[in-house]
Parts: structure tokens; C-alpha cells; sequence
């Protein structure tokens, strides 16, 4: 090649002293230019020195060991991303200084955790804080790890706060995860029978809070659902696999719109299951499930509807459908109002492909004011003459965030601690434990 290029030389007359001198640094530079592709080709081998650690860095190509060829490759390619502080804030875990962990997620979904600070929990204590701050932003934050979210302070996991791959959910603040125009839609993960750990759903309204807890959210692959508190869990929609306690003075259904697909309890695993709906103090115009919809749109499920107390599952609707589907429905006065109370007044039944149901209680049974479910016109439809066998004949769930000694006291202690492990729901066929 180098021969080639001298008899060119010869050629070109009358010749400089400075036409010499660029020739000869034009036929190195050449040299350098045709072998240096071949060069970096050859490379075959990447080292954990010369090699980046980020599986999305241009410079994790195969480039070997030699520090030239590396350099020629990640001048030209190499980017740097900054993670957004707001992120790396919560993935601390402590959101629990007022206004801390607000933005929105850049990209969807937005990883977030592990919670080194917070042993492994994200905790949204704070005022006003955990709220995405785009309300035309739908992207998620996603979990690395599923791991508990704890929505403690007032007017947190506000403004579509949008997280999926949750391990378990609290929600204690004031007017936390709400209100209608702002709630966002949580998604849990699968529960972990190795570790014990639940994916269940807490919303308590606490003594002394002026506005209530899980108002118009969107909750998906919950395993059980627990409500307490005036208005907790109203205008919810929630799928769910295990049980649903609700006790409430009103919630847990719609408050403003007869039960419609707008909100909705709907169980997406077949088999037992309880519904316990548990009216406290009489007086408002509202019950703990009134104008609730509850959905078993599966074969062979058994649900247990426990309606206790003042309009508890007044004008509720509860959908049965499927072959061997069969629930059992008790209506049961508080023992204070008796025939004042109507726990099922106005409960529609709507039962679908075979399914049956039977009714009980001693609010379906009373002399004055018997009020048993019905259809849509409030014929009765529950024939049966005992109850169904499958079905759990009492209606007693637990919940990862109630003590085994609160469960079904009339005030029962949240605590979320430990990230819901250990325990689980009672009656429903995904539990890891059984106490009934």
C-alpha cells in the first residue's frame, strides 16, 4: 500500500517542499484512519474494568480491555441521567416532612424503593405530601420490591399519586388518598406465601379528623379490604380476592348515586368469602354499606353477607353469578332501634346463571318491618330453605392491620407495622392462615 503511494509522489511535478511535507502527513493520517475501524471491530471480550455497570450505558458494548478503543467509542456516545430529586426522596422512603415526595413520574412506570430509612416501608406522613403535581400525568410509580405504603399525613397520596406493585396500603391521614376529583388508582402486588406477607387494604378515619379517608380511589389485586370511620371507602372502586369489613356510621358504598358500575367491589377468585357490613351509631341518614355494589362474577363462590345495624346494607346491591355460586345473606338488627334499624331494607339480590342464595336474621324475621333482599322490583329471590353449605355460616374476618385480639370489637386498633406479615384474611380460600 505504502509503494503504491510513493509512485503517486513521482507523478506530481513540480513538487514543494511543503507539497512533501503534506503528502507525508497524509498518507500517515490515512494509515491511522483505514486501521483504526478494524482495530475496534477485533474486540471481543469486556471486562468488569473497562465495561459500564448500567446495562442501558452505550459504553457496555464489547469493547475489551484496551483503554484507546473504549475512549474512541464513549466520547462519542456516553450520556449522563440525573435522577429527579423528587424521586430520589422517596426512595428514601421518609416523606414525612410537610410538602415532601410532590412531583410526577418522568417515565411510565417510575421505579421507585427500596426504602432504606423507613425499613423498607414508603412512608407519606407528611402534610400534603406524596402528591403528583401533573394532573394530566397517568404515569405510575412502581415499586422495585413490593413493599408496605403508609398514607398517614393530612391530605397525603393526593393528585393521582399513582403507585403499582404495592405490598400492602394504610391509609390513616386526614382526607389522605382522595378526594373525588383527585384519587388516584393503587395497584398491589401478588401476596407472598413464603414470607407470610398480605396484600391487604386499610382505611381508617380516626377520631378527630374532619374529612374521611379513601374517597373515590381506584384499588386493584387487593387480597382483603378493611373500612372504619365515618365515610371511609366511599365511592370506591376495588377488586378484590379475599374478605371486606366495613364499619362505618356511613361509607363504603355511594353516598350521593344509587349502586352502579361507577363503584364497585368486585372478587376476582372464586370460593369463600366474607362481607361483613357493620352500621355503628344510628341516627344519620346513611349506613356502614348502604348503596354499595358488591360482584361475584365467578362459579363456585360462596360469600357470607353479614349486614348488622342501622340501614347497613339498605338499597346495596349484590350480583350472584355462575354455576354453583351460593351465598348466604343475614340481616341482624343492633339491638337497639329493632324494627327502627332496616339493615336490609331495600337490598337488591340479582342472581346470574344458577346461582342461589339464602336469607336470614332476625331483621328478616321481625313482625313489624320485615325486610328481606329482593330483586330489582324486590320480589324475594333467596328460596332456599337453609343455608348454603360452602359458605361460612358466621362472618368474622381478620385484617393485617387489626390485632387477632381486635378483631370484630366494636373500636379495633390499626396498626400497619411490619408491613401486614403474618396474618391474613379468615374465611377466603387465598388465605396462609384460618381462625375460623
Amino acid at each position: 500500500f505504502g509503494s503504491s503511494l510513493g509512485s503517486l509522489d513521482k507523478q506530481i511535478v513540480p513538487r514543494t517542499i511543503a507539497s512533501a511535507n503534506f503528502d507525508n502527513m497524509s498518507r500517515a493520517w490515512m494509515a491511522q484512519l483505514l486501521l483504526m475501524p478494524l482495530f475496534v471491530i477485533s474486540q471481543e471480550t469486556c471486562s468488569s474494568v473497562t465495561c459500564s455497570n448500567n446495562p442501558g450505558d452505550p459504553g457496555n458494548a464489547r469493547l475489551g480491555n484496551d483503554t484507546t478503543a473504549l475512549l474512541h467509542f464513549q466520547v462519542a456516545s456516553t450520556t449522563t441521567t440525573t435522577l429527579p430529586a423528587c424521586v430520589a426522596e422517596i426512595n428514601t422512603g421518609d416523606c414525612n416532612a410537610m410538602n415532601a415526595c410532590r412531583c410526577s413520574p418522568d417515565i411510565n412506570p417510575q421505579p421507585i424503593g427500596d426504602f432504606p430509612d423507613t425499613q423498607g416501608t414508603l412512608q407519606c406522613g407528611g402534610k400534603n405530601s406524596c402528591q403528583k403535581q401533573a394532573a394530566s400525568n397517568t404515569n405510575f410509580f412502581k415499586m422495585n420490591t413490593p413493599s408496605p405504603l403508609e398514607c398517614s399525613g393530612q391530605d397525603s397520596c393526593q393528585k393521582n399519586f399513582n403507585v403499582e406493585n404495592i405490598g400492602s396500603m394504610c391509609v390513616t391521614g386526614d382526607n389522605a388518598v382522595g378526594p373525588s376529583s383527585q384519587a388516584g388508582t393503587y395497584k398491589l402486588a401478588d401476596p407472598d406465601v413464603a414470607t407470610g406477607r398480605v396484600n391487604d387494604v386499610c382505611c381508617a378515619r380516626e377520631v378527630g379528623q374532619n374529612q374521611p379517608t379513601c374517597k373515590s380511589p381506584t384499588f386493584e389485586n387487593v387480597g382483603s379490604f378493611f373500612c372504619t370511620g365515618d365515610v371511609s371507602c366511599d365511592n370506591v372502586q376495588a377488586t378484590l380476592s379475599g374478605d371486606f369489613y366495613c364499619r362505618s356510621l356511613q361509607g363504603c358504598g355511594d353516598q350521593i348515586n344509587p349502586a352502579d358500575d361507577e363503584e364497585y367491589w368486585r372478587w376476582t377468585t372464586s370460593g369463600k368469602h366474607c362481607i361483613r357490613c357493620q352500621s355503628t351509631d344510628p341516627g344519620l341518614d346513611q349506613g356502614s354499606c348502604q348503596q354499595a355494589d358488591f360482584q361475584f362474577p365467578l362459579d363456585n363462590s360462596y360469600p357470607n353477607l353479614y349486614c348488622s345495624g342501622f340501614k347497613a346494607c339498605q338499597d346495596a346491591r349484590l350480583t350472584l353469578t355462575g354455576s354453583g355460586t351460593c351465598a348466604n345473606i343475614n340481616c341482624t338488627l343492633d339491638g337497639v332501634n329493632k324494627n327502627a334499624d332496616l339493615p336490609c331494607k331495600g337490598l337488591e339480590v340479582d342472581l346470574q346463571g344458577g346461582a342461589k342464595c339464602f336469607a336470614g336474621g332476625d331483621a328478616i324475621s321481625a313482625t313489624n318491618h320485615p325486610t328481606p333482599p329482593g330483586n330489582n322490583n324486590q320480589n324475594e329471590v333467596c328460596t332456599l330453605d337453609a343455608p348454603c353449605q360452602n359458605a361460612e355460616q358466621t362472618c368474622k374476618p381478620s385484617f393485617c392491620c387489626v390485632s387477632d385480639a381486635d378483631v370484630g370489637a366494636d373500636n379495633p386498633t390499626i396498626d400497619c407495622a411490619g408491613g401486614c406479615t403474618g396474618t391474613t384474611s379468615t374465611t377466603s380460600t387465598t388465605s396462609t392462615t384460618s381462625t375460623t
